[in-house]
């Protein structure tokens, strides 16, 4: 071999060996490196699948909230009817409650009406029966009066039996 030969494997030997001694330094740094970032590739991979998890079980939940929130939407709208027809039946039964103190005021009235009729039917009743008491007395006082005269007029018959007798006795 000549001489250039051997100086260019000589510089071909000694750039190899020195590209293998970066190699190994460098690969050393470059294994431990990938096995680093596997291992961080790994720990983003788990929170990954934490965080997709996580945001299944967020979807789920929103979607649960979702309805409970339409659910609780109707019962406000549904609340809100019955309010309505509650309001409608409030304004009706004041109506109804006017118009039964109209009557009822009409029926005062008319029972005030009757009661001063009753009363003076009353005191009528009252005096018919003072009237009557006093008519029963003078009935009374006239039976009295009938008897004592039919004991008059018993006792005049008896004068005119006397007295047919005597003039009888005349004949």
């Amino acid at each position: 071999m000549t001489e250039a030969a051997e100086k260019v494997k000589r510089d071909f030997d000694e750039i190899s060996n020195k590209i293998d001694a970066i190699y190994e330094k460098y690969s050393g740094k470059l294994k431990k490196e990938v096995e680093e970032s596997r291992t961080k590739q790994t720990e983003i991979e788990e929170k990954i699948k934490t965080l997709r998890t996580a945001a299944s079980k967020a979807e789920l939940d929103l979607k649960k909230s979702n309805e409970k929130l339409e659910n609780m939407q109707k019962a406000v709208a549904e609340m809100g009817e019955e309010l309505e027809r509650l309001e409608e039946n409030k304004v009706k039964t004041k109506e109804e409650i006017d118009e039964l103190g109209a009557f009822l005021g009409d029926q005062k009235t008319e029972f005030e009406e009757i009661k001063l009729r009753l009363e003076a039917a009353e005191a009528e009743i009252i005096g018919v029966d003072e009237k009557e008491v006093g008519l029963k007395s003078e009935i009374k006082n006239g039976i009295e009066e009938v008897s004592n005269l039919k004991g008059e007029v018993k006792g005049i018959e008896a004068k005119v039996v006397e007295i047919n007798s005597k003039v009888c006795l005349f004949y």
